[in-house]
């Protein structure tokens, strides 16, 4: 048997440090229940080996620092590039501290090669065997650990339990806000380029287990919604019905989930309706790519929008809450047709919530590796890597024109008038206090957008580097991760904030 380690996996939900008002608020009940389930995963298997574990979750409550255990033989910190400069801070002070560092995690999947500068070990993707090796100090330092894109066995719910209670639980109590995380399957059928995943196989889960994971949550956790993380949720659809149908229907969970619309069919939506799928969110992306993905094949514009108001008209009849994920700006969108049939999608379903993203060059994905061919790819470091940040200059936009697109739509967000009709809607309270607290941390971005354009105007170095014209990184990318870090910023020196060799 090998020596019991001390081991402290921590998992970065937010990029700020000491965040206040609203946001503080957000991230205590709401924030805090997007925790990954691959750092649980990775508990549970060093469990199994007898070893020691800390289990953590950073969501802005106390300084991230104070959740490793100093004396720790190793940490893994799970973090999204949004959170790197955290991680990679938090990786010196745990160097500091005499214990080996393991990044996992998102970022790890995109920019491995650059968190190795902190890292003793970056994770792509692991089994239990390597994670295993990795604690009991059978793999080299400076390692880039990856499983390949096959599936991986994963522990139940029964014995992630606790970490889920830690996890969810304010205050260490169960709320109408904890959330149960769980996964029907690994990896993703679709290749959007924009994706790390676009190259991942896909793999279900067996019926028996997630049917077991689901009888767990219905006894540990009665009445809290179960989210799914799969990345399209119910591609072996029957298979995965089957288990949830398994379940007595006095005792399912409500549960939420992230599906494409080309998988929704009249007599799939009622049975997610009649397993009480309470929340679905599909991808509609861009109104002029990605068809596969909403079932709309070559419709473009208003074809496609025709074709996909008529498919949330159905969904908003049998599923209780919806919210719909766009794509502004994308490769293959032009002038202002968009932005107005986006607007117009908000207007004719205000009860679905609207996510809006800027297309992102993270790591690893196709639309990285045209950008760069293309000379389009702007000598941005990843750490600055994070929402409304642009990556690249747009086919067809400014970025002072994506701005203000942006802007538009969020004006049009929180009109109002749209406010009123979300408030008369017949749902449950948390859906109300979930769509008030979303509407002002989107009133905080917008001002954020604002704050943007208004660089644009009075710094031409600013307005240079989005152009293309200067590679000198503006001094205000650097002030914006100071402002994030807090008493962090200091680990990160300039030398270490500049693209890896």
């Amino acid at each position: 048997m090998a020596k019991k380690r001390r081991v402290t996996i921590l998992d970065l939900l937010t990029d700020k440090v000491d965040p206040r008002g609203t946001e503080a608020l957000f991230l205590k009940y709401i924030g805090r229940q997007y925790y990954s389930i691959m750092p649980q995963v990775a508990a549970a298997w060093c469990r199994r080996r007898g070893h020691e574990v800390r289990y953590e979750t950073y969501y802005g409550q106390t300084q991230p620092h104070e959740l490793i255990d100093p004396e720790s033989d190793i940490v893994f910190i799970s973090a999204y590039t949004r959170a790197s400069a955290l991680a990679y801070s938090l990786a010196k002070l745990v160097r500091k501290q005499g214990a080996r560092s393991v990044l996992g995690g998102p970022h790890a999947t995109c920019f491995p090669e650059d968190a190795t500068r902190f890292f003793d070990h970056v994770v792509t993707s692991c089994t239990e065997t390597q994670v295993i090796d990795l604690v009991e100090e059978r793999v080299e330092p400076g390692r880039i650990i990856s499983s390949g894109k096959g599936a991986i066995d994963l522990p139940s719910l029964a014995e992630r339990q606790a970490d889920v209670e830690k996890a969810a639980c304010p205050d260490g109590k169960r709320t109408r806000l904890s959330t149960v995380s769980l996964l029907t399957s690994t990896g993703c059928p679709y290749s959007c380029s924009f994706c790390s995943d676009w190259d991942s196989v896909y793999a279900a889960r067996g019926t028996a287990e997630v049917a077991e994971d689901l009888k767990t949550a219905a006894t540990a956790f009665p009445s809290n919604i179960v989210a799914f993380h799969d990345p399209n949720f119910g591609v072996r659809f029957d298979q995965t019905l089957n288990a949830f149908e398994s379940v007595d229907p006095k005792k399912r969970n409500p549960y939420v989930v992230e599906s494409s619309l080309s998988l929704l069919r009249s007599d799939r939506i009622t049975r997610l309706a009649e397993t009480n799928c309470a929340y679905l969110a599909p991808g509609v992306e861009s109104w002029y790519d990605y068809g596969d993905k909403a079932k709309t094949s070559a419709a473009k514009g208003q074809t496609k929008f025709d074709q996909v108001c008529e498919k949330f008209a159905e969904l908003s009849d049998k599923i209780p809450s919806l919210q719909a994920n766009f794509l502004i700006a994308d490769e293959s969108d032009e002038g202002l047709e968009p932005i107005e049939l986006t607007k117009a999608f908000v207007s004719r379903f205000p009860g679905v919530f609207p996510v809006i993203n800027f297309p992102m060059a993270f790591g690893a994905t196709p639309l990285r590796d045209q950008l760069a061919a293309e000379g389009r790819l702007l000598p941005l470091p990843s750490i600055h890597y994070s929402s409304p940040v642009m990556t690249h200059l747009l086919a067809n936009y400014s970025f002072r024109e994506a701005l203000e697109n942006k802007i538009a739509l969020i004006d049009h967000i929180l009109s109002p008038s749209l406010f009123a009709k979300r408030m008369a809607r017949k749902c449950p309270l948390s859906a109300k206090i979930f769509w008030t607290l979303f509407l002002l941390k989107l009133a905080s971005y917008k001002r954020e957008l604002r704050g943007l354009v208004r660089l644009l105007d009075e710094d031409q170095q600013f307005l240079a580097f989005h152009e293309g014209r200067d590679p000198r990184v503006p001094r205000y990318y650097d002030e914006r991760l100071d402002r994030r870090l807090g008493r962090y910023a200091g680990l990160l020196p300039a030398e270490d904030r500049a693209l890896a060799a």
